[in-house]
């Protein structure tokens, strides 16, 4: 997940592997990844229809989504979207980049204040 970077030690020290690995989560993280994609297609013909800002940050080494077929598509989709793409960090990128990711929340929310 945290791919081409190391696990921060904190991370490594504090999240509860054993949790992760009880048979009802096994099974709990196996459903969502096969209801997935049936979601993210319905949700998709909404895009259009999105008023609040968005921003979208990704890992730019990111190893477990095609960043081009999925974050820089959306990007596209959503024309008045930011998109933010971190160099050098992967799929965790709000552990590996908390302050950018904190600040694409702030501006989003000052954004929607806005509005």
């Amino acid at each position: 997940m945290f791919e081409p970077v190391p696990v921060p030690e904190h991370f490594d020290r504090l999240f509860p592997k054993e949790l992760m690995l009880r048979p009802i989560q096994l099974r709990a993280a196996a459903e969502d990844a096969a209801l997935m994609t049936p979601a993210v297609m319905e949700l998709e013909r909404h895009y259009g229809e999105l008023t609040v800002p968005v921003v979208i940050v990704t890992g730019g080494d990111d190893q477990i989504v095609d960043i081009g077929r999925q974050s820089e598509r959306l990007h596209q989709e959503l024309p008045e979207s930011e998109f933010i793409r971190v160099p050098g960090a992967g799929h965790m990128v709000h552990h590996l980049a908390p302050d950018q990711v904190v600040a694409a929340i702030d501006r989003v929310a000052h954004l929607a204040a806005k509005t």
